[in-house]
C-alpha cells in the first residue's frame, strides 16, 4: 500500500492512499472425483481518501474507499470460466467527544463487503455422505455490510467501563438451504445443500 498524509490547516489531516490485493491459487474439488486443474484468481485495486479533524475535546473522521474487483474461476477440464467484476464505494465516518476526563461518547458508521469465495460458486456437486451433496451457486452475490455503533466510555484511575449500542445490516446475506432433489440413492432420497442470497438480515 502507498499513502500520503498531509496536514490541512491547524486541526485537520488528509490522507490519500492506494493499494491492492492480488492472488491466484489452484482449487481442489473434493467429490466423487478430484479435479486438480481448477484455478481461482482475484485482483482487488483500492484507493481511498480520509479526512480527520481534531480540536480540543472533539474528534471527527470521514473517509471513502473505492474498490475495483475482478475474479476468475477457471475449470480447465471443460473450458468453463466463471468471471466476476465489481466497482464499489465504501464510505465511513466517526465522531467522538470528551465531556470531561472521565466521560466520552463516540459514534461510528461504516460499510464493507464480503466477497465470494470459490466453494460458494463451484458448479460441481461435492459428496458429503452417501446421500448428501453440496453444490455452489453461480448466481450468488457478495454480501453488503452496513454497521453503526454508539459507545459511552467511563474511566478513572482504577478501571474503564464502556456501554455500546450497535446496529448491523447484511444485504444479500448468504443462507444455506437443504432440500430433497427427488432422486433416490439406494431407495433413500438424495439431499442437496446450496447457498442462496436473502434480501437482508
Amino acid at each position: 500500500d502507498i499513502n500520503f498524509i498531509n496536514p490541512f490547516g491547524e486541526f485537520s489531516t488528509v490522507t490519500i492512499g492506494a493499494g491492492g490485493e492480488f492472488g491466484s491459487f489452484p482449487y481442489r474439488y473434493n467429490g466423487d472425483s478430484n479435479y486438480t486443474d481448477i484455478n481461482y484468481s482475484e485482483d482487488i485495486y483500492q484507493s481511498y481518501v480520509d479526512y480527520e479533524f481534531t480540536k480540543g475535546k472533539l474528534y471527527f473522521n470521514l473517509g471513502v474507499r473505492a474498490e475495483f474487483q475482478q475474479s476468475n474461476l477457471e475449470y480447465n477440464d471443460n473450458s468453463q470460466n466463471l468471471q466476476s467484476k465489481a466497482n464499489d464505494l465504501f464510505p465511513s465516518g466517526s465522531l467522538s467527544y470528551d465531556f470531561n476526563d472521565s466521560n466520552s461518547i463516540s459514534l461510528g458508521l461504516s460499510t464493507a463487503i464480503q466477497r465470494l469465495i470459490p466453494e460458494k460458486i463451484q458448479p460441481y456437486e461435492e459428496k458429503v455422505s452417501e446421500t448428501s451433496f453440496y453444490v455452489g451457486n453461480e448466481k450468488l452475490k457478495p454480501v453488503s455490510i452496513k454497521k453503526s455503533s454508539l459507545t459511552h466510555t467511563f474511566k478513572n484511575n482504577n478501571f474503564t467501563f464502556s456501554t455500546n449500542a450497535f446496529y448491523e445490516i447484511y444485504d444479500n446475506y448468504w443462507e444455506t438451504v437443504t432440500y430433497e432433489t427427488g432422486e433416490k440413492i439406494n431407495r433413500i432420497n438424495k439431499i442437496l445443500t446450496t447457498p442462496i442470497n436473502i434480501e437482508s438480515l
